[in-house]
């Protein structure tokens, strides 16, 4: 616990350290509420009254957490601080319970800039603390007993401080008030480990006065019997052997421990490549009866954790089964696989080999022509793009070609040699009929090789499809051109020599 609230302090003192970055405000709902934030808790935990500052939760109660924070593309890195537990790298919402009672705080912090909220973990057995008389009764609250007294004199009461104060926002170069945050974080420290030891004091009290009741109990009920056996013995010895049978009473059993009903985790990533990092979440329960869970990975790590999250990240690529065993018992375990991709490097394309001089002196035309056009053409979008297919009857080289668009994009024409990428071309285009540079692929085009053109238009993009029109085939005299239903290219140029 100390180590968490230490944690607290030095998320809060990285708000003052004024970083250079955009302005961010942090912000998260508890069961879809938006609950006001505590960063100053002069009045909380042990005395806060407002409602509206807390979330009550019952013991073993799953919430959800989810990150609404502004905006979302400034996040870098969300971190969660929950009920002793860190998660790194987390997802925007999170399930999680709470098996003891009293007041916890749940931060989230990104690019380290800090949020805090407190919930209240409660027993339904013993009432609903939201009644306001109930609450300041509660025992768990700490609230110091009435006293008569003489009415101070009436001051005015400080104006309550606007909840957008209590969201911590990043601005540029901010660096004062930083010495008032560290001595504030500190009183809350001290505060919150003077309650813990009230708490840890109060529950060994108990304790021990349950076990000093146990054996007076034990004490009293043995001297019961032995004064009855002493009666009963002028009578006979059986006599009195039943008498004593029937009049001793066994000592209570002791309390039953929890048992395991069910085992699961989730991962963050099912799929994940090489060096990135995998988050597994224990969701087993009951958790009050989870002393500790053990790890293993698949490649030869295990780990025992009494937090529910761990984070792994895998050197090799391959197919992996991970495993969670509770309390090390092999009948309360679970598995699932994750797949490790390796890291793809890819190759830049090879540039085409000239398959000796070529001179291009005599300039051709293929395809089907843009006079061909008729009132039915129809624009139609390719998400994937059209592909052609080129068959060249000569060496030759691509010049120019028409195209027509609907509306204002770019478009990227791709040359294939054999299924091998060996060209690239991007054009932007205005609506109506364009003219595509095609010369710029610097590629020969040999006879008896198959060849593909892929026209990729930009998202929304329309081109104008001319296949009802009837436009006949794209064969010609030196390059026969497949358009396969997907009449979009028209007056495609070349030179040969």
């Amino acid at each position: 616990m100390r180590k968490f609230l230490l944690l607290i302090a030095v998320s809060a003192l990285l708000v003052q350290c004024g970083k250079d970055s955009a302005e961010v405000t942090v912000n998260f709902l508890i069961n879809g509420e938006d609950i006001k934030p505590s960063v100053d808790i002069e009045n909380a935990p042990n005395r806060i009254k407002e409602q509206d500052k807390i979330a009550f939760v019952a013991l073993n109660e799953r919430i959800k957490i989810k990150d609404v924070s502004t905006p979302q593309e400034a996040i870098e890195q969300r971190l969660w601080k929950i009920n002793h537990s860190i998660y790194e790298k987390a997802d925007q919402e999170i399930d999680q319970s709470f098996d003891e009672e009293g007041f916890k705080p749940i931060i989230l912090e990104f690019n380290g800039i800090p949020q805090i909220k407190w919930i209240y973990v409660y027993d339904i057995a013993k009432g609903d603390p939201r009644d306001l008389a109930s609450l300041g009764n509660s025992s768990s609250m700490d609230e110091p007993a009435a006293e008569i007294s003489v009415a101070p004199k009436e001051e005015k009461a400080a104006p309550e401080k606007p909840q957008s104060d209590l969201i911590p926002t990043v601005k540029k170069k901010e660096a004062t008030g930083a010495e008032l945050q560290r001595r504030e974080n500190e009183r809350l420290l001290a505060e919150a480990e003077a309650k813990r030891e009230r708490e840890e004091a109060k529950r060994k009290e108990i304790e021990r006065r349950r076990q000093a009741d146990l054996v007076a109990q034990q004490s009293k009920q043995q001297s019961s019997n032995s004064s009855a056996g002493s009666t009963t013995s002028s009578k006979s010895a059986t006599s009195s052997s039943t008498t004593s049978s029937k009049t001793s009473v066994p000592p209570p059993p002791p309390p039953t421990k929890p048992k395991v009903s069910s085992v699961s985790f989730r991962s963050s990533k099912t799929t994940a490549d090489v060096g990135d990092a995998i988050t597994f979440t224990d969701q087993s329960s009951p958790v009050s009866a989870i002393e500790r869970r053990v790890w293993e990975f698949g490649d030869g790590t295990q780990r025992v954790s009494s937090s529910a999250g761990v984070t792994h990240s895998y050197n090799q690529a391959g197919s992996y089964t991970v495993s969670l065993c509770i309390n090390g018992d092999p009948s309360l375990c679970k598995t699932t696989v994750v797949k490790i991709n390796a890291l793809e490097i890819k190759e830049a394309p090879k540039p085409p080999v000239a398959a000796g001089p070529f001179k291009c002196n005599i300039k051709g035309i293929g395809g089907v022509r843009s006079s061909t056009i008729c009132s039915s053409a129809g624009s139609e979008v390719w998400s994937d793009g059209a592909t052609l297919t080129l068959k060249p009857k000569k060496r030759l080289e691509l010049l120019e070609a028409k195209i027509k668009v609907k509306t204002k994009g770019s478009v990227t024409f791709t040359l294939y040699e054999e299924g091998e990428e060996i060209g690239e071309i991007e054009s932007f285009f205005n609506p109506g009929m364009n003219q595509a540079l095609l010369d710029e692929f610097f590629s020969h085009l040999e006879p008896n090789k198959s060849y593909k053109l892929k026209i990729s238009p930009s998202s929304g993009q329309q081109l104008e499809n001319i296949a009802g029109c009837n436009p006949g085939t794209g064969s010609g005299q030196h390059i026969d051109v497949g358009y396969a239903g997907q009449t979009i290219l028209f007056d495609l140029k070349y030179c040969y020599q």
